[in-house]
């Protein structure tokens, strides 16, 4: 009996202070290792993922441009129509109207025009959160992931070498 005594006995109030130090320590110590480790993948998907919706929302525009055309389009048997869009986009004059007797473009017309005009601006691209902007600069800083990477591993062999418990 007298071989294990620690055995029985309930845990005292030190050994779980060094329980939460060496988690915390430990945790700590990997989350930092894989932050240094991951920063410039990170960097990687989250540029990634914000082309990806830029792409998307410039698909979605053609699209929507794709579908108006289609519209002005099925109406190109009206001569009207077709004498119309040349005047605007080809600059065509016709021989037997002035040019003051112009007629205005229909609404379907100018909207395509504001469309095509405002389909080359690039969008305002949303605020990054500060997490985001953290694992740019970080991504950036090779010397600074490798402080992190030694502080980690510093606060790993701290936590194994204080609060690990002995047998």
């Amino acid at each position: 009996m007298d071989g294990q005594p620690h055995m029985n006995r309930p845990p005292r109030r030190d050994e779980f202070g060094r329980l939460v130090l060496f988690a915390v320590f430990t945790t700590t110590g990997m989350g930092a290792i894989a932050l240094a480790l991951l920063a410039q993948p990170l960097n990687d998907y989250f540029r990634d993922r914000d082309l990806l919706a830029a792409q998307r929302q410039r698909i979605e525009q053609l699209q929507n441009l794709h579908q108006q055309q289609q519209q002005l389009l099925a109406n190109s048997d009206n001569p009207s129509v077709v004498e119309r869009a040349a005047i605007n986009n080809l600059n065509y004059v016709p021989t037997d109207t002035p040019l003051d007797e112009r007629q205005s473009l229909p609404k379907p017309w100018s909207d395509l025009e504001k469309a095509l005009g405002s389909l080359d601006k690039a969008p305002s691209l949303p605020e990054r959160p500060p997490w985001q902007k953290a694992v740019e600069t970080l991504s950036q800083q090779r010397d600074s992931q490798n402080v992190l990477l030694a502080l980690g591993a510093f606060l790993i062999v701290v936590s194994l070498a204080c609060f690990y418990r002995q047998a």
